[in-house]
Parts: C-alpha cells; sequence; structure tokens
C-alpha cells in the first residue's frame, strides 16, 4: 500500500516543531509564531514566495545535510527569508531578517543562532558570495530554480510575474534582464561547487532561453572558477526596475 504524501502545510508544522525542539525553544509560543509564518506565505498574491517554496528548500537542504555544520540556522533562515515580500520594496530582506530576530528572540533561542540566521536572510538581498560555505549553499537553494529543467523554470517564470501583476509589461522585462544579465556576467551563476556543478549548464540555458539570446562561448561554465567549498564535515525611480527583486 502506497504511503500518502504528507501535505505542504503538516510537513512544514512537522518540521517547525522539529526545530524549536531540537534548539531548546519555547514550544509554548512557538505554535502563535508558525500560525504567522504560515499566513504570511500563503497571503494572496504568493505566486513563488510560499509555502511551496519553503517546503522544497528544506527538502533539498536535508537531501544536503552533509554539507551543512548548523542546519538549525539554516533550517530557520528558510522559514523566515520570505517572510516579508512585498514585490518591488527594497526592504523586504531587512524586515524579514528583524521579524526573525524577535520572534527566535522571544522563543529563547541562543542568541548565536539568531545573529547567523539574521545574517543569512540579508544576504538574500544581493546573492553575492559571502565567504561562508553555508550561507553560499542556503544562497544556491534558494535561486536553484535557475538550474531546473525547462518546464519548471518557465512555470517559476510566469509565477514571479504573475507576483508583479501591477508592473507593466515593460517594467517587468527591463528589471527582469538586467538581472539574468548580471547573472551571466559573474564566473559562474552558482556560488558553490555542488550546485554550480549540477545546475549550472543548465542554469545559462535557462537564461539565454528567456532572453532569447544564443549561448555564446563566452557564457560557459569556467573550468576553473573561484566557488565556496563545502565545509568538511563534522560526526524610488520605478521600483519595478530595482534588478534584484526579480530573482525569486
Amino acid at each position: 500500500m502506497t504511503e500518502e504524501r504528507m501535505s505542504t502545510e503538516d510537513y512544514l508544522v512537522k518540521k517547525w516543531f522539529e526545530l524549536i525542539s531540537l534548539s531548546g525553544g519555547n514550544s509554548r509560543q512557538s505554535e502563535k509564531h508558525l500560525q504567522e509564518i504560515l499566513s504570511a506565505y500563503s497571503a494572496p498574491g504568493r505566486y513563488y514566495h510560499n509555502l511551496t517554496h519553503i517546503e522544497w528548500m528544506l527538502q533539498e537542504r536535508q537531501q544536503l545535510s552533509e554539507w551543512f555544520r548548523r542546519p538549525l540556522e539554516t533550517d530557520f533562515a528558510i522559514f523566515y527569508h520570505d517572510v516579508i515580500y512585498i514585490p518591488g520594496r527594497q526592504d523586504n530582506e531587512e524586515r524579514s531578517a528583524a521579524l526573525a530576530l524577535s520572534r527566535l528572540g522571544s522563543l529563547s533561542i541562543e542568541e548565536s543562532i539568531q545573529i547567523r540566521v539574521a545574517s543569512m536572510i540579508r544576504a538574500t538581498a544581493s546573492h553575492r558570495q559571502t565567504g561562508d560555505a553555508e550561507t553560499d549553499l542556503f544562497l544556491d537553494l534558494d535561486l536553484a530554480i535557475l538550474g531546473s529543467n525547462s518546464n519548471e523554470y518557465r512555470k517559476y517564470r510566469n509565477n514571479i510575474r504573475a507576483e508583479y501583476r501591477e508592473a507593466s509589461d515593460k517594467e517587468f522585462n527591463s528589471g527582469r534582464q538586467a538581472f539574468l544579465e548580471e547573472l551571466l556576467k559573474r564566473p559562474a551563476v552558482f556560488l558553490t561547487k555542488q550546485f554550480q556543478s549540477s545546475r549550472g549548464t543548465q542554469a545559462i540555458e535557462n537564461i539565454c532561453n528567456e532572453l532569447k539570446v544564443p549561448r555564446s562561448p563566452e557564457i560557459s561554465v569556467p573550468a576553473k572558477i573561484n566557488l565556496t567549498e563545502p565545509p568538511e564535515a563534522e560526526g524610488q525611480e520605478n521600483q519595478y526596475l530595482r534588478d534584484q527583486e526579480y530573482q525569486g
């Protein structure tokens, strides 16, 4: 008999209380904060930055568990990194980080965990290399959709467009183009060797297809690139034109 798949919300509830238990948090306060998270990611207009995105990141992080020395911080960052998301605003990441600090503090989570979670969330504002292997892996997880198959990528692009439904096609396309072209100028689309080796080539193909440009010899996966190594295992101008807001 095939086991019935757990719903997205049930999975997130299970993962949240596991996190609270493992981190020694105040379980009596945690349910209220969980409902706040679920409501935020279920808000109208959340076509991509929703509960499914959080579920996928948590599941993928678990599959890559040997890469993470401090998975508690990473999982809390996943839960909170898009908890405040208003398309076009430039302070989503800072406000999400501040909310995470407030809520984790009220749960009596260790201060060092709070600080690291907030730092990881703030790093999603630029998605540039941080010098910290785990943070860079977290950032690559957030943009891993860029290296998905063409059908999944198309759904992602359409969902991002739906979130920016108030922007004109010209506004959206201009900002989106700037973001994608900036990615192609980087030494590699992803920050870590794991993601660049597994998803980098497909990401370049997807981006070039969206931009309707041929993949030139200059746009390739470099043989030698300065990517983050995995850690050793341990036992208002028009606001729509700001390119980082189109990254997903």
